[in-house]
């Protein structure tokens, strides 16, 4: 096995500067890897699958609709011009800051349409 060393290696038969490439036997190289004194020289490509983010609990679809209504009473009552859209609507940016979680225009119109 093909190993790079980290440090001086050195045995009766053989010797390797730090830095180095030698080949040693496989149990041999294995054991100077596990010590920290050599790394592989071509290490194993290692496939790694992608983390899944959990999930965060789900809200029923009358719950979320519950949290878009107030949240968009929240940000009309703040009256302020760079929240709203030229229809006065809250952005849909400002509602998914303030919840957590993102919302479509269709959830947002919904919402105001309650209050309008």
């Amino acid at each position: 096995m093909l190993i790079k060393m980290l440090t001086r290696y050195a045995s009766p038969k053989r010797s390797c500067p730090p830095g180095g490439v030698i080949d040693l036997p496989k149990k041999e190289a294995e054991s100077l890897i596990e010590g920290g004194y050599a790394v592989a020289k071509n290490p194993p490509i290692v496939k790694l699958k992608p983390v899944e983010k959990p999930k965060p609990p789900g809200k029923t679809p009358e719950e979320r609709a519950a949290e878009i209504l107030a949240a968009v009473r929240i940000v009309l009552e703040l009256k302020d011009a760079s929240k709203l859209t030229a229809s006065g609507a809250p952005k849909v940016e400002v509602l998914a800051e303030l919840l957590g979680f993102d919302v479509t225009l269709a959830e947002r119109n919904r919402a105001f349409e309650q209050i309008s």
